[in-house]
């Protein structure tokens, strides 16, 4: 009988120990994910006045800025060649040899440097945008 006693109460600590650990993991468990507190599934949204950040990482918004301006090609004082292999570059835009030409017609004056780039350029096309700019009696850096 002594043993039937004990047997029982050792079910009994037992059965208390897990109930109480339960209770602890629903209850108290919220903060490392478990549990039925915080994040339970529902969404928790600040209140005005509130803020789930600290006040060191508050974003501000900055005042809108205009828009840069539009500029023309040379408009700075440089017009950009690049030659990257077989394709020429123009201020950024791709272009054949002619519409290379027509660009720099239209676009070159007096007292504005072209800056010519060898990206990896091929020799031929290389040459081809230097003697074009010979041809039309511009000096390239």
């Amino acid at each position: 009988m002594a043993n039937e006693r004990n047997n029982k109460r050792g079910h009994g600590v037992r059965n208390t120990a897990i109930a109480g650990a339960a209770l602890l993991l629903l209850l108290g468990g919220g903060r490392y994910g478990l549990g039925i507190g915080r994040g339970g599934g529902e969404a928790v949204l600040p209140q005005e006045g509130n803020s789930v950040l600290p006040e060191t990482a508050q974003v501000e918004t900055a005042e809108p800025t205009a828009a840069p301006e539009e500029t023309a090609p040379g408009d700075d004082g440089v017009l950009e060649i690049t030659v990257r292999e077989d394709a020429l570059y123009y201020e950024g835009e791709a272009l054949d040899l002619a519409a290379l030409r027509d660009a720099l017609l239209r676009d070159y004056a007096q007292g504005v440097t072209v800056k010519l780039t060898d990206d990896h350029a091929i020799k031929s096309a290389y040459d081809e945008v230097a003697a074009l700019l010979t041809s039309l009696g511009i000096e390239a850096e």
